[in-house]
């Protein structure tokens, strides 16, 4: 995909790189077999990004539990103008919810979770926000996912969903209208 101009791909929807998700896990914290040496520097990071940016690719997949990825993805986006158009999707701290966990204390973490977000990425309304867990989609009776309809309704965030670890999650996700994305998380 990397050596294809984005002029190559017009009328190709199904492998136009516009469709495609740059991971972000390793850029806050050592991740994956393939990741020997840690996170990148920034020099390495913003090559990446040129990279992707050059190829068509327009969307970073970020979480509150990738160290810190959101902060250093939120200061370069802070140095790039506007006109890049990239769309960051991150997901709720994955401990917003945990047995034993009240429901005041669930919102709580949600509300945190979302100002950090924000704070980190420098954006007021957050593109996509998923569940780190699909089972809090039913966390705290329900309660979780319909305080991010509201905060979706208000314009705090673009698009909701859910990241799947199965393949039942993911089709009991696409059952539902409010789930805008679905990430099927695989190695």
């Amino acid at each position: 995909v990397v050596a294809m101009d984005l002029t190559t791909w017009q009328g190709m929807r199904t492998r136009d790189p516009r469709r495609l998700i740059l991971g972000s896990a390793q850029w806050g914290m050592p991740y994956g077999i393939a990741n020997q040496s840690g996170p990148p520097n920034a020099d390495e990071l913003e090559a990446m990004l040129v990279r992707a940016r050059d190829a068509g690719v327009r969307s970073i997949d970020t979480a509150r539990a990738y160290g810190n990825a959101e902060q250093r993805i939120g200061a370069i986006l802070r140095e790039v103008p506007s006109n890049e158009g990239w769309r960051v999707i991150t997901k709720l701290a994955p401990d917003v919810h945990q047995e034993g966990v009240g429901i005041a204390e669930c919102l709580e973490r949600v509300a945190t979770s979302l100002s950090d977000s924000r704070m980190s990425l420098g954006q007021d309304a957050l593109p996509v926000v998923l569940l780190h867990r699909f089972a809090h989609r039913h966390a705290s009776g329900g309660k979780l996912w319909r305080t991010l309809l509201a905060e979706r309704d208000a314009g705090r965030i673009g698009s909701l969903g859910v990241s799947a670890a199965t393949p039942e999650e993911a089709w009991a996700a696409l059952d539902d209208s409010d789930a805008e994305v679905l990430q099927v998380a695989s190695s």
